[in-house]
Formats: C-alpha cells, sequence, structure tokens
C-alpha cells in the first residue's frame, strides 16, 4: 500500500515539474517513455488535428506540384533548381552543418564555371565535351555516393561495421551523410545539366527550340559538340566509343551519356526523332545509371518542396494555436 502511495505521489510530482516549467527534475526523471506520455497528456485530441492538417497539406501540394509541372514545365524546372539550391543550404547555415555549406559553395563556384564556358560565345572546340564530361562526373560521383551510403546502412543493420573498426553511431552517421550528398548533387546536377546541354546544343547550331537545325551536319562529326569523331561506329575507341542512333546520328560517347542520362533527353539533338534510350546502352554498367537517374527526379520532391511543405504547416500550427 506504501508503495503504491509513493508511485501515485512520484506521478503527481513529475507532472507537477512539466506542467510548471517543462522539464522534470533529474532525481524525479523516468523513463523517456514516461516522460514522453505525461508531457503530451490530454493532447490526443490536438494531435489528430495537427496529422489531419499535414496529410491534406502533402496531399494538395503534391496535386499542385504535378499540375503546375505538366502545363508549366519551365516555371517550375526553376523553382525547383531554386529550391534545390537555397532550402537545404540555409536549413544546414542555421543549424551550423558548415561541412555541407562549404562544399555547396565548392561545388556552385566549379559549377558556374563550367556552365558559363558553355553558354559563352563563341564557344571554344573542346568545350561541349568538356562540359558533357564534367556533368556525366557529377553523375557518376553523386551515384557511388549514394551507393556506398545504402550498402552502409545495410552492413550497420546487420552488425557489420565491427569490420571496420567503427562503432554503430559513427557508421549510421557516415552512411546517411554519403546518402544524402550522392541524392542531392545527383538531383541538382541533372537540374543544371538539362539546362546547359540545351544552351550550348543552340549555341552549337545543331540544336533549336523550332526543330530547325542552324547548321547542316557533317557524318563525321558528333551531332552534339560538332567535333570529329574519333573511331568509326563499333570500332573500339582508346578515349571512348562512337554511338549511332535509330534516326542514324552519330555521337562521341559521352556526348551521348551527358545528352541522355543526366541531360535527361531521349530525342536526337539534330532531327528531334525519339530514341529509346535502352538500345543505346546495352551495356549491363549503364542501365543502373539510367535507373538512378529516374530515381533522383523523384527524389527533388523530397529535397526542395517537402522542407517548404512543412514550414507551411509550421506557420498554420502556430495560427490555430496548435503546438
Amino acid at each position: 500500500m506504501d508503495h503504491a502511495h509513493h508511485d501515485h505521489n512520484r506521478i503527481n510530482d513529475i507532472q507537477a515539474a512539466v506542467a510548471g516549467n517543462g522539464t522534470i527534475p533529474h532525481a524525479e526523471k523516468g523513463s523517456d517513455h514516461e516522460k514522453y506520455h505525461l508531457k503530451h497528456k490530454g493532447h490526443e485530441q490536438m494531435h489528430a488535428e495537427m496529422f489531419l492538417i499535414l496529410m491534406l497539406t502533402l496531399a494538395v501540394s503534391h496535386v499542385g506540384l504535378v499540375f503546375w509541372k505538366k502545363f508549366h514545365f519551365r516555371s517550375y524546372q526553376t523553382a525547383s533548381l531554386i529550391g534545390l539550391l537555397i532550402v537545404p543550404v540555409y536549413i544546414c547555415a542555421t543549424h551550423d552543418w558548415w561541412r555541407f555549406v562549404v562544399i555547396w559553395f565548392i561545388f556552385c563556384v566549379v559549377t558556374a564555371a563550367v556552365m558559363r564556358k558553355g553558354v559563352r560565345r563563341p564557344i571554344a572546340v573542346n568545350t561541349p565535351r568538356m562540359v558533357y564530361k564534367y556533368f556525366y562526373g557529377v553523375h557518376l560521383i553523386s551515384g557511388f555516393l549514394s551507393v556506398s551510403g545504402y550498402c552502409m546502412l545495410l552492413f550497420g543493420i546487420f552488425g557489420l561495421n565491427f569490420l571496420f573498426l567503427l562503432d554503430q553511431k559513427t557508421w549510421f552517421d557516415i552512411g546517411l551523410h554519403l546518402l544524402f550528398y550522392g541524392f542531392y548533387y545527383g538531383v541538382i546536377g541533372r537540374d543544371l545539366a538539362d539546362i546547359a546541354t540545351d544552351r550550348m546544343a543552340v549555341i552549337v547550331g545543331y540544336y533549336s527550340s523550332d526543330g530547325v537545325p542552324a547548321k547542316q551536319l557533317d557524318p563525321r562529326t558528333c551531332a552534339l559538340c560538332g567535333n570529329a569523331l574519333l573511331v568509326a561506329e563499333g570500332e573500339k575507341g582508346v578515349a571512348e566509343d562512337t554511338y549511332r542512333i535509330s534516326c542514324g546520328h552519330f555521337f562521341h560517347e559521352f556526348c551521348l551519356r551527358g545528352w541522355c542520362i543526366v541531360g535527361k533527353k531521349c530525342v536526337c539533338p539534330y532531327c528531334k526523332e525519339r530514341f529509346n534510350m535502352k538500345t543505346v546502352y546495352q551495356n549491363p554498367w549503364d542501365r543502373p545509371h539510367v535507373l538512378l537517374g529516374q530515381y533522383l527526379d523523384v527524389l527533388r520532391y523530397l529535397v526542395a518542396w517537402q522542407p517548404l511543405i512543412l514550414y507551411a504547416d509550421q506557420i498554420v500550427y502556430n495560427l490555430l494555436g496548435l503546438e
């Protein structure tokens, strides 16, 4: 009986401490689960309202983004790109996560320099291939980081981190960082490559928005960069091979990879004929890169728009007095 009375008094003391200043004295602290329920006791209806508001906001915003992308793709792409550039770095800066801010700044400076060379007139002979190689390299690195981070998380779940002499917390931290960096720079690299490849191909003259090329194409030159092909189709090249798509036009390997996999183009830049990328990339190693690109397009919603939606929800909660 005394034991039950003592427990009842202990709970009353904890409730009084929570109601008074939101904290629990060290001597009276129980389990985290107990403290959580004591602090939020009686708030079930408010939590249900907050959950319904969150679900409604997510559904409405998702439908709105889908229609925006369908009917006004360019403005959607621009807004998404601005969100990708600003939202994550703002969140990291406000939380003093300076490592991401420094890496983001270096990436932006290097990428801006590459894009500036690609859109400046007159364009140098080797610039198009350099730009395509750069963005394809970003795509490969981001894919490597994503896969490495994912594998590290799997290893940590099965307790295999001890093989690398790292505790589980450090192992999971590294894995999550690699996964985030890979996804983030993969998404933003694809969006920037989409812009750069369009403008650069227009400057070269073999591509235009109305589908009428500004120059005639020599069959011995790449239909993207305008430089001479290094090897004939089917011949093994030292640095890169030559590819031909269904319309019969030829490309440097890295130019076509940059145009298709990274730049998200599946039409010939010269004649506008649509082609199937699976017929071009028959190497099993290439298919995961195409699949990764499709996943990155989906993740753009989570990286650019999800934080903004959650911030909007928080504003609604404050206006309605929900805490």
